[in-house]
């Protein structure tokens, strides 16, 4: 009978540790993202918006001046069933989406994670963002800014 209650017992706690390393982390507050932002060099625009008004998700849409392309880059903040996810949608047509979930955070700061160890950052404060990826032990800085008008 003990072995039975132990064995019962056991199973109960990794039932439960498995629940733990599942459940999704609170998200970091990020709406320090929101609205328009342009680089020192005014070459780049970031605009952080819902993509309609009822909409809980933020849309960031990268453009470059003068890089000929007709689809900018966008990527999407968006709260789900597992905790915030953001999906990249990198500049070009037909270029693959990529999508990236919350793996840690602070104030004015999210780590993103995606698939093949991908990672997306979000770093800023009240009046600078920046935007980084990183893949096969390399890092880009997408976008680097400082708040700007919506205009």
């Amino acid at each position: 009978m003990n072995r039975s209650i132990s064995a019962s017992c056991a199973a109960l706690l990794v039932g439960l540790l498995a629940a733990c390393a599942t459940a999704p982390q609170p998200s970091p507050d990020l709406s320090f993202v929101r609205g328009c932002w342009i680089t020192q060099d005014h070459r780049q625009t970031m605009r952080w918006l819902p993509p309609h008004p009822a909409s809980r998700a933020i849309l960031g849409v990268l453009r470059e001046e003068g890089s000929g392309l007709k689809e900018p880059e966008r990527l999407l903040l968006e709260p789900s069933q597992i905790g915030l996810i953001l999906v990249r949608t990198p500049a070009g047509s037909g270029a693959a989406m990529e999508t990236f979930a919350l793996v840690g955070g602070g104030p004015f700061e999210a780590e993103f994670a995606g698939a093949n160890n991908t990672r997306l950052f979000l770093q800023g404060g009240p009046e600078a963002l920046q935007v980084t990826y990183a893949a096969a032990g390399a890092q880009a800085v997408l976008f680097r800014g400082v708040r700007d008008g919506c205009d």
